[in-house]
């Protein structure tokens, strides 16, 4: 997943609407003073993908104080296609399109109003749900230590999908398959022959 705009209006310290362009950006660092917003504008993003951040409970509390609701929309890059994400709440309302050849933006399909449906299409096109974006590709503050020190079967599974081993341990279930298929086969192959030569010798 590549970000390519980031756009956000009533969200935490970003009271009017703003514009983050990452299209030609390899390489970027976000910088300034201690509450200029640096971590809202990853808040923001993890929340245009996954609908919540770490920090906060509930989503109301990332509504800049003194307006009425919050809107974050991501235009994003995954498998050599553009998509874009717009989440805002109050009421919780969600939106996710693709960009067509024609270069216009289309509904994804079915369910792409609803929170779950759209929730799961991302999970899907990013390959990585909530808690191994969040221990892995944006770390929260404070979460190293965590992740370094957490339950091994949760780094474990977040390592795997990082790394794209979840292919070979379908590979190995699908070898797995196969064995109990043949070893099935031959068993009933030898019961049909054990039946069929009854009483017959080697001479």
């Amino acid at each position: 997943m590549r970000p390519l705009a980031l756009r956000i209006k009533g969200f935490t310290s970003f009271r009017d609407e703003q514009t983050v362009d990452f299209t030609d950006l390899d390489l970027f660092a976000l910088w300034g003073p201690t509450g200029s917003g640096k971590s809202s504008v990853l808040d923001a993003m993890t929340y245009a993908l996954y609908g919540k951040v770490d920090r906060v409970e509930h989503a109301s509390a990332l509504v800049s104080q003194g307006q009425p609701r919050m809107s974050v929309s991501l235009d994003f890059s995954a498998d050599s296609r553009s998509y874009r994400v717009t989440r805002s709440t109050p009421p919780t309302k969600v939106r996710l399109e693709k960009l067509d050849e024609s270069g216009q933006w289309q509904s994804f399909g079915a369910g792409a109003d609803k929170v779950t449906e759209v929730n799961r299409s991302l999970i899907d096109l990013i390959g990585l749900d909530y808690l191994a974006f969040t221990r892995s590709v944006l770390l929260p503050q404070g979460k190293f230590a965590e992740f370094l020190a957490g339950d091994a079967t949760d780094r474990r599974k977040i390592l795997t999908e990082l790394l794209g081993l979840e292919l070979f341990e379908k590979m190995a279930k699908r070898a797995n398959e196969i064995r109990k298929e043949q070893a099935s086969q031959a068993e009933i192959k030898g019961d049909v022959v054990g039946r069929s030569f009854t009483g017959v010798d080697p001479e």
